[in-house]
């Protein structure tokens, strides 16, 4: 799932400023890090502390749903749920990458991986062709599937479809 990392190599001005977080995290945040700061230092000590400084910075899903109005809102007819979609993939990514938890079950629907490279894929690469005047709606209506974003948009229905299928099911339950 390296098509996710390909947000990571845009600076951070491309997607704006970064989110805020409210009076109520930012106390807790505070809190957090005053505990896990007295505690010995340990990995799991270092982990927490990481995770509570990147609150309120850009995190993977954060970047993508910024690039998402950049052209979709023009098309959402031809891409429902891209968002919804997006953030899967990531959580795909995150699983590959860190272990944790499934949607669903990823051996049972390969499709729906390549499904989400081909999504993140597209959202680069759309977000960038937006932001230069493109139109995503213009081109859909005129593309075919010989070119690899015209496939995906003929398919991307049936493709979602599957994934609400899988994500439904849930993972496979182990043993």
């Amino acid at each position: 799932m390296s098509a996710a990392n390909i947000f990571d190599i845009l600076p951070d001005s491309v997607f704006g400023p970064p989110p805020e977080l409210g009076p109520d995290v930012l106390a807790a945040q505070k809190t957090a890090k005053e505990a896990f700061k007295a505690l010995p230092d340990s990995p799991d000590r270092a982990s927490i502390l990481n995770a509570l400084g990147r609150l309120g910075k850009w995190t993977l899903k954060k970047k993508i749903a910024s690039r998402l109005p950049k052209f979709v809102t023009e098309a959402e007819d031809r891409f429902p749920e891209l968002a919804m979609v997006t953030e899967k993939a990531v959580n795909a990514r995150n699983f590959f990458v860190h272990g944790g938890q499934r949607d669903f079950d990823y051996s049972k629907y390969k499709c729906s991986l390549w499904f989400f490279v081909d999504t993140l894929e597209f959202v680069f690469a759309a977000s960038d062709l937006g932001e230069a005047g493109w139109s995503v709606k213009a081109w859909a209506d005129r593309s075919s599937v010989s070119h690899p974003f015209g496939g995906y948009t003929s398919e991307y229905k049936a493709d979602l479809a599957l994934l609400k299928k899988a994500l439904a099911e849930g993972p496979r339950s182990p043993g």
